[in-house]
């Protein structure tokens, strides 16, 4: 493997208690991979607005949906197991289809090893509980019954599913000890040319890593490390099947599911695909946190409150993404109400 260093989140439980656990933690409190929404009062309704960031206006679902639906690929960074992202995500994906697009869901939540019974479950050999068996998918990914709607309103509609991901194992080895400590048979998982120094975007991830209490200079590389095999790994799978697939020009388009810092202010996974393929036309959609968010007693107590202010985010140069689906803070309701 050459892994190039010119400038420019699976959750499975383990038993080692250092490295791999706090690779694990970080993940789940940068991705809130176990965060759960409370229940609200009912009755009370949260006002919502779509912005055009570029612009800096609020625009309407149908403006934002018909530029997305023209894009060649559609990111939408969630914060997993949020139960209004899974529902946005679901009706972005079926107000496309509903405009003749074929959906390919491309999906953070498994795993590219997986494509083989992706393709079966596309085509109707096997049923969706058969797909999570065999891809051990309870496992790789705790919440995966929350994408069940999603995956089968894609098949419904004639779209197919795309498995992204890098193995969990290799993740976690990375995690450990670096890409450098990767055995010869795990190195030859990972994409060729990987790009490590990308400084916005290791600036970012290292100020953002420092939620966790027990990372320390070394160990945060290595977790850095480990995003960034994810994010080749997802541009990688996306680049061969768009330059690989027949159904090129036909009126698809990619809608790619993940953790929201995988796509924030395209650092993540889009910049790598447009390294791949620079005439790739893309669209990055994040949905807001609000105070939905709830860390388990676990991320809690391997955590630490930071603070990134502005200033800190100003050596920036690009908008977080194209459209940002704002809700009124959950904490609103619980002061006023």
């Amino acid at each position: 493997m050459n892994v190039s260093v010119n400038g420019n989140s699976a959750m499975k439980k383990t038993t080692r208690p250092h490295i791999a656990v706090i690779a694990c933690a970080v993940c789940a409190i940068l991705a809130a991979a176990t965060v759960r929404a409370e229940g609200r009062k009912p009755g009370v309704q949260r006002c919502v607005m779509w912005v055009d960031v570029y612009r800096g206006e609020p625009l309407s679902y149908d403006d934002m949906l018909s530029d997305c639906a023209a894009a060649d690929v559609v990111y939408i960074g969630e914060l997993h197991t949020v139960k209004r992202h899974h529902e946005m995500q679901l009706h972005i994906i079926k107000s496309i289809a509903s405009k003749g697009r074929r959906v390919v869901l491309a999906l953070e939540q498994m795993e590219s090893c997986y494509r083989h019974e992706a393709d079966r479950y596309s085509s109707g050999e096997i049923d969706f509980d058969t797909l999570a068996k065999n891809t051990d998918w309870a496992n790789r990914w705790s919440n995966y019954a929350d994408y069940r709607e999603i995956v089968e309103a894609v098949r419904d509609s004639g779209g197919v599913l795309l498995p992204l991901n890098a193995r969990a194992e290799t993740v976690r080895a990375v995690a450990r000890s670096g890409i450098a400590g990767l055995t010869q048979q795990e190195q030859t998982e990972l994409p060729q040319d990987m790009e490590l120094n990308n400084v916005m975007y290791k600036k970012l991830l290292h100020a953002k890593l420092q939620v966790h209490a027990f990372l320390d200079s070394e160990k945060l590389q290595s977790v850095y490390e480990a995003q960034v095999v994810r994010d080749e790994t997802m541009a990688h799978t996306l680049a061969r099947y768009i330059t690989g697939e027949r159904d090129a020009g036909v009126g698809r388009t990619i809608v790619v599911l993940g953790g929201s810092m995988h796509f924030s202010y395209g650092l993540g996974v889009p910049s790598r695909l447009k390294r791949r393929i620079p005439a790739v036309r893309d669209r990055i959609v994040l949905l807001s946190g609000s105070g939905d968010l709830r860390l388990r007693q676990r991320e809690r107590m391997m955590a630490r409150d930071i603070a990134i202010t502005h200033d800190d985010l100003r050596y920036l140069t690009v908008p977080v993404a194209d459209y940002l689906h704002v809700t009124e803070l959950e904490s609103t309701h619980e002061n006023t109400h």
